[in-house]
């Protein structure tokens, strides 16, 4: 199952904006169009290339009833394409962070973890929240995985054991 990062900021975004008023969309209607788009991109154009795709293909991915045309130059126009050699998805790395944007957000997590990290524990009795072990490594992760809609708030974190924090892996 392919996924990609979505940010809260996306629907207040200058380019969202500008798109929805050049299209003459609602917003929600816009971060709509984006999330096919970027959907249909990690199946089928996964390095961010879309040249060989025409507009009609494109629009009909994102389920635009409009002007095709008028939809894929709209993209241009407000930024979500880049159009100088190549038709590419504005900084597309396969839809996910760029290796430098990965490092500041683990770096951002591992310092928010270390001064939440006593709390979740007193909270939680230094037990492991699925086993009920008091003894060995504990650690803090994620109930709902950020890859599934989780947030690092402190209601979606937990202390785990070692043993099942592994066997939970992603899930």
């Amino acid at each position: 199952m392919a996924w990609i990062e979505s940010h809260q900021g996306l629907a207040r975004h200058p380019k969202t904006k500008k798109l929805a008023r050049t299209l003459n969309a609602s917003i929600p209607e816009i971060v709509g169009y984006l999330h096919l788009f970027w959907w249909w991109a990690l199946e089928f154009a996964k390095d961010g290339d879309i040249t060989k795709f025409d507009d009609w293909y494109i629009a009909e991915e994102c389920e635009w009833k409009g002007d095709p045309e008028v939809f894929v130059n709209a993209l241009i126009d407000s930024g979500f394409l880049d159009s100088e050699d190549r038709l590419t998805i504005h900084d597309w790395q396969n839809g996910r962070y760029s290796r430098k944007e990965r490092s500041e957000v683990r770096k951002a997590w591992e310092s928010m973890a270390v001064r939440i990290r006593p709390i979740i524990l007193l909270r939680d009795d230094f037990t492991c929240q699925e086993c009920g072990q008091t003894q060995g490594l504990l650690e803090i992760d994620h109930i709902v995985p950020i890859a599934q809609g989780g947030t690092n708030e402190l209601n979606n974190l937990q202390v785990l054991c070692m043993p099942c924090n592994r066997r939970k892996g992603a899930n």
